[in-house]
């Protein structure tokens, strides 16, 4: 877990965002999304996730979501960019073709109706 911290500071110059850094390491560490408590949904796309907990969760499911769009390459592809660009809209581009706040719109979207 601390590694994968490492390894994304260096790639990115210290400018890839809580998300990514959490993400990443909770995903090289092993951890998996499971079932996600009712109003979850609803609670990302509005923005007030509640507690530790549930942003560890979104952190997870986001870099999750990310893998299967790109896979590794394309979030490697992103760090690097990061690095060179810092978190900007042209980072995710290149290495997504989208951007990054279609991407989370996306993610939002694909996230399960049965557990909102």
């Amino acid at each position: 877990h601390e590694l994968t911290h490492a390894f994304v500071f260096e790639i990115s110059r210290g400018a890839a965002d809580w998300d990514l850094h959490e993400g990443l390491a909770q995903h090289f560490e092993g951890r998996r999304v499971g079932p996600l408590p009712a109003g979850f949904r609803k609670a990302a796309a509005s923005g007030t996730l509640a507690g530790v907990r549930e942003r560890y969760l979104a952190a997870l499911s986001f870099v999750t979501f990310l893998l299967d769009q790109g896979g590794q390459p394309a979030l490697n592809q992103l760090l690097a960019e990061i690095g060179r660009r810092g978190d900007s809209e042209l980072a995710w581009l290149a290495a997504f073709g989208r951007s990054k706040s279609d991407l989370r719109a996306a993610w939002i979207e694909a996230l399960p109706d049965g557990h909102p």
